[in-house]
């Protein structure tokens, strides 16, 4: 069912932040757009006293209209003990250099985006904290005012802080939290369906469970209390209607795959914020554990979209989306899609087995995979150039070259995106998933059972399950 609603239906490509007059508001009523936080358990070689070394990385959208006295080069992030909810000391993250431009999502020549595009700057802060011995584990949290001014679901937004923390595992269960694939996108068709894909990949394989939250406002208090104080809503929404209960009015996240749907009759330009929680839990001996929830807080806005067909993968029956496959094998996807338009399209496929030099042996478009500062995935592209004819298509190859030490109870994801980049383009996407199982061992040995009175020699045969 999920594979065939991507056939059928396409969002609207990029990280694309539809505004209109909001730059007339004060810097400081509108320079915060969205945002996410993960960290990644690194060693406990620190110093004596504090061994334990995590990696924190925050991600913000800011405004390009915003003041840059709000626009912040470094960020305290205080750290609290999970048992107590003590402050046990403040991290710095630093911004990662040098800081992007505003960004302005290409248009292609001729193409018109009603009512406009907002320019946003991402910025990306990353740090290491060491901290004490714990059987527990911490959080992470962080917070700035305000939020967009006239956000139509929460009550009082330009005077809201938007806030964000993550749940750092403690060092015995070895846990980095999970990334979010692509950036946030936040917009949404009038009077349409949109899907968003939210998806995440976890690079230590656990399960993923999806769900809408109530965003937080929860600043830094002296203690933790778990969990943080939310934003209020307007009558008529809540965190499980963003979008309001109004008829016509919808929003839905699949809980398994990451992938959100949307539909409002709102005006042109209306602001909703949106919060996508990930759950992270792990097998234990006999117990499925919370190991802790990643959040990512965005903007949502109304646009108007042209008519454009969307991309096509295909079907399961020609491209299965599961596959299974014995440690030490490999293993070859052949990925495609096609546009009737005759658009050109672009491929990207993001994945903890394309990780550059590191550990895996794969690739995707014979690239292995260009992995970000910071980033467990790393991604590959295929396609973007012009075409001159109708339908138009693109396809590569996903290539996986396993190894002996590779097999694990969860599958290794893939995730496809599929870009339109004429105009008014759509994207699709889909998600692939790899399960690397032991080799399977003989179960019998056929020969002569007797041992005495024997030649030198003997001959005995292994036999073996047949591979499913």
């Amino acid at each position: 069912m999920f594979s065939l609603l991507l056939r059928r239906i396409g969002f609207l490509s990029g990280l694309v932040f539809f505004l209109l007059g909001l730059a007339a508001h004060p810097a400081h009523a509108s320079h915060l757009l969205g945002g996410e936080m993960t960290y990644k358990f690194l060693d406990s070689n620190g110093p004596t006293g504090t061994p334990l070394r995590y990696q924190i990385t925050l991600k913000l959208y800011l405004d390009c209209n915003a003041s840059t006295s709000l626009i912040h080069s470094s960020w305290a992030i205080p750290i609290y003990n999970q048992g107590s909810g003590s402050r046990v000391t403040t991290a710095t993250i630093t911004e990662v250099t040098p800081r992007p431009l505003c960004n302005l999502p290409a248009v292609p020549p001729g193409c018109t985006i009603t009512p406009g595009i907002l320019s946003y700057i991402k910025q990306t802060f990353i740090g290491v904290v060491n901290l004490p011995a714990t059987t527990l584990g911490y959080y992470a949290a962080w917070t700035d005012n305000a939020r967009n001014i006239n956000i139509s679901n929460i009550v009082g937004s330009g005077s809201e802080s938007m806030s964000l923390y993550c749940t750092m595992a403690p060092p015995v269960l070895n846990n980095s939290s999970p990334t979010f694939v692509n950036d946030a996108v936040a917009n949404i068709c009038a009077g349409d369906t949109t899907y968003i894909l939210n998806n995440a990949i976890d690079p230590d394989g656990d399960l993923l469970v999806y769900s809408f939250g109530t965003p937080y406002n929860n600043g830094l208090p002296t203690t933790w209390t778990n969990p943080p104080s939310g934003v209020t809503f307007n009558a008529g929404f809540d965190a499980q209607h963003p979008l309001g209960t109004a008829p016509g009015n919808y929003a839905n996240v699949n809980s398994l795959t990451g992938l959100s749907k949307y539909k409002t009759t709102a005006p042109l330009n209306t602001t909703f914020v949106v919060a996508v929680d990930i759950s992270e839990y792990r097998q234990v001996g006999n117990r499925r554990v919370l190991i802790g929830t990643t959040r990512r807080d965005v903007q949502l806005i109304v646009v108007t979209c042209p008519p454009a067909a969307a991309p096509s993968l295909p079907n399961t029956a020609a491209t299965p989306r599961n596959y299974t496959i014995e440690a030490g094998s490999s293993l070859t996807i052949p990925l495609s899609a096609s546009q009737a338009d005759g658009h050109p399209l672009k491929i990207t496929a993001t994945s903890v087995l394309l990780d550059s030099t590191g550990g895996f042996n794969a690739s995707f478009n014979n690239h292995i995979g260009t992995v970000l500062s910071g980033s467990p995935v790393g991604t590959a592209t295929a396609g973007g150039a012009a075409v001159s004819n109708a339908p138009s298509s693109v396809a590569a190859n996903f290539v996986y070259n396993s190894t002996c030490t590779e097999a694990r109870a969860n599958p290794y994801s893939i995730i496809v995106l599929v870009e339109d980049k004429g105009c008014a383009g759509k994207s699709v996407a889909d998600i692939f998933n790899v399960t690397v199982v032991k080799p399977s061992g003989p179960t019998d040995i056929t020969g002569n059972f007797s041992v005495c009175g024997l030649p030198s020699s003997q001959q005995y045969t292994a036999v073996l399950l047949p591979t499913m």
